[in-house]
């Protein structure tokens, strides 16, 4: 929320024709010429994007502004009548399973838990790129009762999957929530007995989906594998081809080159 602390709702008292330049003239005139950008906005004439919070704080502060016939109101968007409390019980660990493949990045994780918790960390296994076996996160809830067993994916093709989510671990929050911003530094309260974790911030990486495998499980003749072309000079290495039948014994052979 701090983020969005220089934003502020205006109304119009009577409405006016041409609400954006009666809000404009009124902020030039009566309240000190603020840095301030005016956006179109389901509540109220305009949206005040201002510069910062203490310009944001000045207009405030000598509101309402009076403009010919008009009276001009300010609110804080978080002084809104749809506003609401809450307060978080519990932080969870969560795995979910048989998650899809094509939603496997952070913002799609992010996604799927929001509606029922808050999202707080990704461990940082799940952003490597190396394991798709199940993503590992860490959120905040109201109670345990709000979490679901499945999570249902739908994809613009009409497809769909189902995920099912498994309660790792749970932990009651003690004394008042903590700031659950997901660009915020990580803090202790994203791990659970020490587990390490990830925070959710902007610079966390996306990992590639699997690449498509085109090799059968024997190399063909002539062939070098590429682990073997991009080797350092000098390293040794390692080569093994696929077990058809259990081996009677086996044997390690060191070469040069």
């Amino acid at each position: 929320m701090p983020h969005f602390d220089h934003l502020a709702f205006a109304f119009t008292e009577p409405p006016a024709t041409a609400p954006a330049h009666v809000v404009r003239r009124t902020l030039q005139t009566h309240g000190v010429n603020p840095r301030v950008r005016l956006a179109p906005s389901s509540r109220g004439s305009q949206l005040l994007i201002f510069g910062d919070v203490h310009d944001r704080e000045n207009t405030m502060m000598r509101a309402p502004l009076p403009f010919l016939d008009h009276t001009i109101m300010l609110e804080r968007h978080n002084e809104i009548n749809n506003r609401f409390l809450f307060q978080h019980e519990i932080c969870a660990a969560l795995s979910i399973e048989d998650y899809p493949l094509e939603h496997w990045n952070r913002d799609h994780i992010i996604h799927c838990v929001a509606p029922f918790a808050n999202p707080h960390y990704i461990d940082p296994i799940c952003l490597s790129g190396m394991d798709y076996s199940a993503v590992i996160t860490v959120v905040k809830a109201e109670q345990l009762a709000d979490i679901p067993h499945h999570v249902n994916f739908k994809n613009h093709d009409s497809f769909g999957s189902v995920g099912r989510v498994y309660v790792v671990h749970v932990k009651d929050i003690d004394g008042p929530d903590s700031d659950s911003d997901p660009d915020s530094d990580g803090d202790s309260d994203g791990e659970l007995d020490g587990g390490e974790s990830v925070s959710l911030n902007a610079d966390s990486p996306n990992p590639s989906p699997p690449p498509a495998s085109h090799n059968s499980l024997t190399p063909p003749n002539n062939t070098t594998p590429s682990f073997l072309q991009q080797r350092p000079s000098g390293a040794p290495s390692v080569q093994a081809a696929p077990l058809l039948h259990r081996p009677t014994a086996v044997q390690v052979l060191l070469t040069p080159g």
